[in-house]
C-alpha cells in the first residue's frame, strides 16, 4: 500500500529469514526503511486502510493458526480483531519442525521440514517420505500453520511414517541467483 499524503510505502518481504515475511514502511521523504513487526515471526500479510494511517495485518506461523489485528503506520498494536484457536487440537498429530542444514559450499542455509509420527521415538527407525519440488516459484517450507504441512504428511505421519521437505536450490523468496541456482 501506499499513503500519498506522506509519501510512505507499505511492503511485505523476508529480509531477516527466508522462512518469515515481515511488514516495512519506505519513507520516500528520509529514504529509511522502518521494521514495523519486529516483534512477530511468522508469515505476515497485511492490508492499508484508504487514510493510509492504519493495517490489518494476519500473521499465521508454526504456533498460530490465524492472527488478525490493526497496527497504526508506525508498527504500533491498535486493535485484536481474531486470535485463532489450534482446529486440530484434540488429533492425535505428528510434530512438526524446521530446521536448517548447510548447502555444499558451507555458508548457504537450506531449510527443512521433518513431520514426525505421533509419539515418535528417537531409538526407532521409521520410513521416510520425501516431499520436494525445488522451483521455480514455489516455496514449500515457511514459518506458517503446520508450515505448511499438507494433511495427507499428517496422515502418513499417523501411520508411522516420516515426512521430509527440502526447500533447496531452485525455492522461490531467495532472491535470483538462489532460484536460478538448478
Amino acid at each position: 500500500g501506499f499513503n500519498e499524503s506522506k509519501r510512505q510505502l507499505f511492503l511485505t518481504a523476508n529480509a531477516v529469514r527466508p522462512i518469515d515475511r515481515d511488514i516495512y514502511r519506505y519513507d520516500f521523504k528520509t529514504s529509511r526503511v522502518h521494521h514495523l513487526t519486529d516483534d512477530q515471526k511468522g508469515m505476515l500479510t497485511a492490508k492499508l486502510s484508504s487514510s493510509g494511517n492504519l493495517l490489518i495485518t494476519q500473521l499465521t506461523s508454526t504456533s498460530i493458526p490465524r492472527n488478525v489485528k490493526i497496527i497504526d503506520s508506525k508498527g504500533r498494536f491498535v486493535k485484536q480483531l481474531i486470535s485463532s484457536d489450534n482446529p486440530l487440537n484434540g488429533f492425535k498429530l505428528g510434530e512438526v519442525k524446521i530446521g536448517t542444514i548447510k548447502a555444499d559450499d558451507d555458508s548457504t542455509d537450506i531449510f527443512y521440514r521433518l513431520t514426525l509420527p505421533y509419539n515418535f521415538d528417537a531409538s526407532r527407525q521409521y520410513p521416510v517420505i520425501i516431499y520436494a519440488y525445488n522451483g521455480p516459484h514455489v516455496q514449500l517450507v515457511t514459518n506458517s500453520w503446520y508450515s505448511r504441512t499438507e494433511l495427507w504428511q499428517q496422515y502418513m505421519a499417523t501411520k508411522g511414517y516420516i515426512g521430509f521437505t527440502l526447500d533447496g536450490r531452485g525455492s522461490a523468496n531467495r532472491g535470483l541467483k538462489f532460484e536460478n541456482g538448478i
